[in-house]
């Protein structure tokens, strides 16, 4: 009973961090580059009712798992062609990552958070199956677990290796093994010394020879995402201060962080980037969800352990460990898409597992009541993506295909596929904003008003709106100096605010705020030999 009124607890809090968000429209169908709104955490719990209402025999679950793990094995033999065969992947090209792979998941990271969920679970198909399969699945786990060595995540591995130690302190003092169960202890030992011994050691050929020892070196670029953290985690408190209980809104970090982000993220992190995540999961919450947010995703954790561990089937120990492992290597990064599906899964696969009766799980087994639930999810979940889904996936598909008419074609048909992808997925102000700014140079400075209007009417609070709009009037002969300070009053240390504003005002003769502004673009900003 604890875990549905944490479940329904979490989605609530969601939706109602949504419903009193800076920006509400952004809050509801999520960021462009993470779709991770309150429309998308809707479709997790349609999966997960989904799930426990769909399935009345585990058999079909545990086929879902056995499923899940072969797609693992696939993912991984892609990553391990990355590194390998780097002729045949030409379009995987895993340089621009220093050589690190991520097969289909866009990034190194997302990959070794991805496979720490999935090793448990190989090992568990290696002790449950016998003669071939066993073999087979004992050459999947190794295909990951190599797979994840090639990610050169440090997250991701000291993720396996609290998930690897949880499964193996539970496995053994269940089993009564008390020798393996002291044993296992020894592992983070292990870590800590070879951790230790690579640092010491630093210099010597082994350790600059081989590119996973190096990478857990303590210097240089090895400690530039350390850096980030450390000087990311006191302004994300600070932010969170200010929105304690409810926070700012699903996927609206980057919305509200910019205002409290100090200039040193400039001096350790790419110029250019913006920070859209905490890179630590229960500030990430608080941040979206607040207090209340957190205290229902703990809630969710807690009760599914407390029902997982006095079970005793191998299975969901796989499970649990999986979900500790995410739970650890998240204190350092955060979850996409991919990531959240198999969370829901792995915590409705727990739930169906650990009871031997439909009964006890509080279902009821009446026919017509499962029937019914099955028929409205399935109905809101296909009318979702047939009236969204589709059309987001045809709208990016326009917004692609504009960068190619642009060389094939001209800059004209890239406006006209812009326009369409507006048209298809009007609930995105990223390809408003890409419109707005083609409109711009091409002088066509109505059609960049309108759509400039469009990305403001969905988020106003977004400093790039200010920004983009203040550029337009600067062009327009319009008063920009407004627009300029609502965008440094968003994001104090947006450096290209203050260049552009110095441009604007050089342009209409102010010369001495001009170098006012261009001084503070250049208190902001590194030497230029040091940019990232």
């Amino acid at each position: 009973k604890f875990l549905w009124i944490a479940i329904f607890g979490y989605f609530l809090v969601m939706f109602l961090a949504t419903l009193f968000a800076d920006a509400p429209l952004l809050s509801f169908w999520g960021a462009y580059f993470r779709l991770q709104g309150f429309y998308t955490i809707l479709h997790y719990l349609l999966f997960f009712l989904l799930l426990v209402f769909g399935i009345s025999d585990t058999k079909i679950l545990r086929g879902m798992i056995v499923l899940a793990v072969l797609t693992s094995f696939l993912v991984s033999l892609n990553g391990l062609l990355q590194y390998f065969l780097p002729n045949y992947m030409d379009f995987w090209n895993i340089d621009k990552f220093l050589g690190r792979i991520f097969s289909t998941m866009g990034h190194p990271n997302y990959l070794g958070t991805y496979l720490i969920m999935m090793i448990p679970l190989s090992f568990v198909m290696f002790l449950k199956n016998h003669n071939w399969k066993q073999y087979f699945y004992i050459t999947v786990f190794a295909v990951q677990v190599l797979a994840l060595i090639l990610t050169f995540g440090r997250a991701s591995l000291l993720g396996l290796m609290a998930g690897g130690l949880f499964f193996a302190l539970v496995y053994t003092f269940r089993n009564g093994y008390k020798k393996l169960f002291l044993t296992s202890l020894i592992v983070p030992l292990i870590g800590v010394l070879v951790l230790v011994g690579v640092n010491v050691f630093s210099s010597s050929p082994t350790v600059n020879g081989n590119a996973f020892l190096s990478r857990l070196v303590l210097e240089g670029e090895n400690v530039r995402s350390i850096e980030t953290r450390l000087v990311m985690w006191p302004a994300v408190l600070e932010q969170i201060a200010n929105r304690p209980f409810l926070g700012y809104g699903p996927d609206s970090f980057s919305n509200n962080f910019m205002k409290y982000a100090p200039a040193e993220l400039l001096h350790v992190e790419d110029l250019n980037s913006r920070a859209d995540r905490a890179h630590n999961t229960f500030l990430d919450l608080l941040a979206v969800g607040g207090i209340l947010g957190l205290l229902a995703y703990l809630g969710v954790l807690i009760s599914i352990f407390m029902i997982g561990l006095r079970s005793r089937k191998d299975v969901v120990l796989g499970l649990l460990s999986g979900l500790f492992a995410l739970l650890v290597a998240n204190q350092f990064g955060f979850s996409m898409v991919t990531h959240y599906v198999y969370f829901w899964f792995f915590v409705g696969g727990i739930l169906l597992l650990s009871f031997e009766s439909r009964n006890s799980l509080k279902i009821p087994e009446n026919i017509f009541f499962k029937v019914f639930a099955v028929l409205i999810i399935a109905a809101v979940s296909g009318f979702l993506i047939f009236s969204h889904n589709v059309k987001l996936v045809k709208a990016d598909y326009y917004f692609r295909k504009g960068f190619t008419d642009l060389y094939a074609v001209g800059v004209f048909e890239m406006m006209k596929d812009y326009k369409i992808a507006c048209e298809l997925n009007p609930h995105q102000d990223y390809y408003n904003f890409a419109t707005a700014n083609l409109a711009m140079e091409l002088k066509a400075f109505e059609v960049a008003e309108m759509y400039l209007e469009k990305a403001g009417e969905f988020n106003d609070f977004n400093h790039i709106y200010h920004f983009d709009l203040a550029r337009l009037n600067a062009s327009t002969g319009k008063d920009f100096d407004s627009e300029f300070e609502k965008a440094s009053l968003l994001a104090p240390t947006y450096h290209y605010v203050y260049l552009e504003w110095g441009k604007a005002l050089n342009g209409v003769s102010e010369h001495t705020r001009a170098v006012e502004k261009l001084e503070k673009y250049l208190s902001l900003t590194p030497e230029y030999w040091k940019w990232k």
